[in-house]
């Protein structure tokens, strides 16, 4: 019979996005714990639901695995004396561990020849660790916000109700929140809350199933996508692929059951994120879209009951979901009274940052780079870009905004569409703030667009910087890397291939005009290095997840990442992305070819030839071969 390890602890309901950084906690720090402790093992599970967290270990031994350590002592010189007798030096060291002095190792070493003494480690019994070892497991798991209950000074991410601890069908005794752990387990509270025995993962997901849980998250996924592909089918429509919204109603369920409610259709008056957006941030249901791409008057929310009146369940949230929309259409009709240029002087009392002013001078630092850009790439474009600058802060100020903090940008460019802006003007309103994270498909199209996108990413870039705002470790609270990694995927693109990226920093810090702090060419020079390593992660990114119909697909496809044929683009000059780019793929492709090896030994043996510091002038008077010529033009 294979020894198994079975732990579930029973808790209030837990908020959805904790648990999937959980989930990557518990497995590593099990498998931190088991090695540590000299328990080999076969497999690891971790799985949760909204009340219980579970892990699952397959393949433990009996005992530990036999060890033993080497315990360095005395010299032999001191330990021994001429007769070869032990000293006290070494009868002490053999008393303090425990052995004879007859134990006693002679070995040598690059210091001389020292004492030791080789120790069996004591195999204890799993089931005796475990009991010691899972509260400490408890107590080391971490969450965002944690809370205390009852008279016991134990914290945890929600009330705990009963601990199952089963480890080859023995309970592991133990006590955790004032709580003993023993082997039984209970099912969905509305559905089926009895309790039953558990003897071993199988009859643990026999017992859960049979009243009414799915314990593992993976098959609540499969369940919940299934039941959404088939409602929205009955409606001729389809749901958007969208991984973080399907996570989060997994973790928000034991036993998910979907259902298609309906709203009335002048609420498709509204633009198509509005309603997304209510949907999708304010309740966690599935938009129903058409084949045309626009919303159907349906939707699909995902519960955690099954009940003889689930209409009843459907009509209360369609319930809530009008009150929402209501809002919008509130927000939507309300906000169009008043022109975007009438709010743009409302942007003199809105902070960007306490040390780097308004909203309102970051506008106007805007239109001042992007007519940098403008000018010198697309002329012709200057005016269009300060109007879309003047305007691309305005909706932060619109009631619809305020309410539904993810549509800046998108109610911008609504609003300026139905005021009759020129449609390059309206689109950059929304295209500037793309991509919104490194995953984003979703890129700036025109040019007035990426020159507006470029100098809001910028100019927050050179701001944080100049005042010390910068990354470290997992800290980013401003979103550097998220805007440095943007800032480089517009760049790379062929318009900007007689760009000074030098000159375009120097250009965004001067804007800020005495609000920086400290050497401004330093600080420069600190923005283009994190730009360096944001064109790191960038083609590490694209390596990843590559197609193989994209230039340098020989490189991209395979998945693999070539960090020295980078660096020696990157590290040799790093002032024009979109060159840069073109070089390393180059670089990629080149270096496949047969005759590139063959080339690269004749550098080095050339390289190795000539005296560090050479540098004279080639004279081409002395080239004999046709290739010579060919080579130096």
């Amino acid at each position: 019979m294979v020894k198994q390890l079975l732990l579930e602890v029973g808790l209030e309901e837990v908020p959805s996005h904790y648990l999937p950084q959980t989930l990557d906690q518990m497995r590593d720090l099990t498998s931190r714990m088991l090695q540590d402790h000299r328990l080999p093992y076969k497999k690891i599970m971790a799985l949760a639901t909204s009340r219980r967290l579970v892990l699952y270990v397959e393949g433990l031994p009996e005992k530990q695995i036999a060890a033993s350590r080497e315990i360095q002592g005395p010299p032999k010189k001191s330990a021994y004396d001429a007769k070869g007798q032990p000293t006290q030096a070494a009868l002490g060291f053999a008393q303090a561990h425990g052995v004879s002095p007859n134990a006693l190792k002679v070995k040598k070493t690059d210091r001389g020849e020292y004492v030791y003494v080789i120790l069996e480690e004591k195999r204890l019994a799993t089931l005796d660790l475990l009991k010691e070892l899972l509260p400490q497991y408890l107590g080391k798991l971490t969450f965002p916000k944690t809370m205390r209950w009852g008279k016991g000074k134990a914290r945890f991410v929600r009330p705990i109700h009963w601990i199952l601890a089963v480890y080859n069908g023995h309970v592991i005794p133990f006590q955790y929140a004032n709580l003993k752990s023993g082997n039984r387990s209970y099912g969905h509270p509305l559905m089926s809350p009895d309790g039953f025995i558990v003897r071993d993962f199988k009859s643990y997901l026999q017992g859960t199933r049979k009243r009414c849980v799915i314990v593992d998250q993976n098959q609540r996924k499969a369940m919940i996508q299934k039941q959404i592909t088939l409602l929205s089918r009955t409606k001729k429509g389809w749901v958007e692929d969208d991984e973080e919204l399907l996570e989060h109603n997994t973790f928000l369920v034991e036993y998910p059951v979907a259902l298609m409610g309906r709203f009335e259709n002048h609420f498709l008056n509204l633009p198509v994120e509005v309603l997304i957006n209510v949907m999708r941030e304010q309740q966690g249901y599935f938009a129903v879209q058409g084949s045309d791409g626009g919303v159907l008057p349906y939707f699909i929310c995902i519960v955690d009951v099954k009940a003889r009146k689930m209409r009843e369940i459907l009509v209360g949230h369609e319930r809530v979901l009008r009150a929402r929309f209501e809002d919008a259409r509130f927000y939507f009709e309300e906000d169009q009274r008043i022109h975007l240029e009438q709010r743009v002087e409302g942007l003199k009392g809105v902070i960007f940052h306490d040390q780097l002013g308004t909203l309102y001078e970051k506008m106007q630092r805007l239109t001042t780079l992007g007519s940098y850009l403008a000018e010198r790439l697309e002329p012709s474009s200057v005016t269009i870009l300060q109007r879309a600058a003047r305007l691309c802060k305005a909706d932060l100020l619109t009631g619809m905004v305020r309410e539904f903090p993810k549509l800046q940008g998108v109610m911008g460019r609504e609003y300026a569409k139905r005021q009759r802006e020129p449609e390059e003007v309206y689109r950059a309103i929304f295209e500037h703030y793309l991509p919104r994270s490194t995953s984003d498909s979703w890129m700036p199209k025109t040019p007035v667009s990426k020159f507006l996108a470029i100098a809001d990413k910028l100019d927050t870039l050179s701001g944080c910087f100049g005042i010390r705002l910068l990354p470290s470790g997992s800290e980013d609270p401003y979103g550097l890397r998220r805007q440095g990694h943007g800032l480089v995927r517009i760049l790379v693109d062929g318009i900007f291939l007689k760009l000074s990226l030098r000159d375009l920093v120097r250009t965004s810090l001067s804007l800020y005009k005495g609000k920086v702090k400290g050497d401004p060419d330093e600080i420069v020079a600190e923005v283009i290095n994190f730009l360096r390593e944001r064109m790191h992660a960038f083609l590490r990114a694209r390596a990843t997840a590559a197609k193989s119909q994209e230039v340098g697909a020989a490189w991209f496809s395979e998945g693999t990442y070539r960090s020295d044929l980078v660096d020696a683009v990157l590290l040799h000059e790093f002032d024009n992305i979109a060159e840069a780019y073109r070089r390393i793929v180059a670089l990629v492709i080149f270096h496949q070819r047969p005759e590139f090896e063959p080339l690269m030994v004749a550098y080095k043996r050339a390289a190795r030839i000539v005296p560090e510091g050479f540098l004279v002038p080639v004279c081409p008077d002395l080239f004999k071969e046709p290739v010579e010529y060919e080579l130096f033009e």
